[in-house]
């Protein structure tokens, strides 16, 4: 299958970014719509001002990418784990149930009474081994089927009226692809990591 071109985000609305599933790499697409959604919710005063199919798309979204980033417990370290609360829901609301499967195992070692992003910051400052190789098994298991990215592009897709975004200014400047290490990591290829999450039996 030929490679699919990079989609390079540039404040377009959420129909103008959408329009490039057909040609452009999934994940990069997905990427831009991530950013055009929190450019709203800026606007808006926060992403609890948001409908319930975006901050569904974002929870999700945002899941990927810190998962496959550096696993579950990168999730529940970084601010990402604000989306925790509603996450095994988000996942059920996209139909990607063997996914909300895994994720709600991943939120049972953390013994909380009521999973909220205070109570998950106070247990991952806390050292505990057997409690990160859990995350890390689980993480690997993840990393094993791409249900949630694919589950993702067809709810955006059948939910699009409720996840409009309007053209923006708001959008990441990257520095140019030749500078420094430092920021050669920053603007990673999202191609790579979308090889990472595509099914391999879809052909995006």
């Amino acid at each position: 299958m030929e490679k699919r071109p990079r989609f390079e985000y540039a404040g377009q609305s959420s129909e103008g970014i959408l329009a490039h599933v057909e040609t452009h790499s999934l994940f990069s697409v997905l990427g831009g719509l991530q950013w055009c959604i929190q450019a709203k919710a800026r606007v808006q005063g926060g992403k609890d001002k948001l409908s319930e199919e975006k901050r569904v798309f974002l929870a999700v979204m945002t899941l990927i990418l810190e998962v496959n980033n550096g696993g579950y417990r990168q999730f529940f370290w970084n601010r990402s784990r604000q989306h925790a609360p509603i996450i095994v829901d988000s996942l059920r609301r996209i139909q990607g149930e063997r996914t909300a499967e895994l994720t709600a195992r991943a939120i049972a070692p953390l013994h909380l009474r009521e999973v909220t992003a205070e109570r998950i910051a106070e247990v991952m400052q806390c050292e505990n081994p057997e409690r990160d190789a859990e995350l890390e098994a689980l993480s690997r298991e993840f990393y094993s089927f791409h249900e949630a990215t694919q589950q993702l592009l067809v709810f955006v897709l059948a939910e699009r009226a409720h996840i409009q975004a309007p053209r923006t200014e708001d959008y990441p400047r990257f520095p140019k692809r030749n500078g420094s290490i430092r920021s050669k990591r920053l603007i990673a290829s999202a191609d790579e990591l979308y090889e990472k999450t595509k099914p391999p039996t879809v052909d995006y």
